[in-house]
């Protein structure tokens, strides 16, 4: 009996770590990240966040994220979603390049800049894809980092065209993969 409990623990234990080791459902630059955080998870808020292997989840260069949540005050508008964190990156980084918004037949993506300033400052391009499913309104995220200090003409030219290539991406991701990656166990 103590064999058995101890091989169904075992084998509890194991699950539970490939369920929190699991990586990406979704490839941004062509690579699955592998470390995941899995943040809430209620039937009305889920987050998981993805990084490479070799950094954190306090200092990644990369990051995929997916989310559902639920906005009943917008109905779950993915175009009005957009256009509020296009309006918020605005707000709150008011001299770098506008957002831009791109409709899509089934929702909207937006994509933004942010920064921290500092000596450990750093510049963050955003790329948000949204649409309603029926469960609420979900989003997968492309977000790419870097110290402000390693930023000059060339690096910003480079940026700009990666991220036309990320909201090329990231439109043609298969939104089932993000919906059944965030489903409840």
């Amino acid at each position: 009996m103590k064999l058995i409990r101890s091989a169904l623990t075992t084998a509890c234990l194991l699950a539970t770590a490939w369920a929190v080791a699991a990586p990406s459902p979704v490839r941004m630059d062509g690579k699955i990240l592998p470390q995941e955080f899995v943040g809430q998870m209620t039937k009305s808020e889920r987050l998981k966040e993805y990084v490479a292997a070799d950094e954190t989840f306090e200092r990644w260069t990369r990051l995929i994220g997916l989310r559902l949540q639920s906005a009943p005050q917008i109905n779950n508008d993915p175009m009005k979603m957009a256009q509020n964190m296009a309006a918020l990156a605005r707000r709150q980084y008011p001299d770098m390049p506008q957002p831009n918004i791109v409709p899509q037949k089934d929702g909207a993506i937006v994509q933004f800049y942010a920064y921290q300033a500092g000596r450990n400052g750093f510049i963050e391009s955003n790329v948000f894809r949204y649409w309603k499913g029926g469960e609420g309104l979900y989003s997968l995220q492309f977000a790419r980092r870097s110290p402000l200090s390693s930023l000059d003409g060339n690096k910003a030219k480079d940026w700009a065209s990666q991220n036309v290539a990320l909201i090329k991406e990231i439109a043609h991701v298969d939104k089932r993969q993000v919906e059944k990656a965030l489903m409840l166990r």
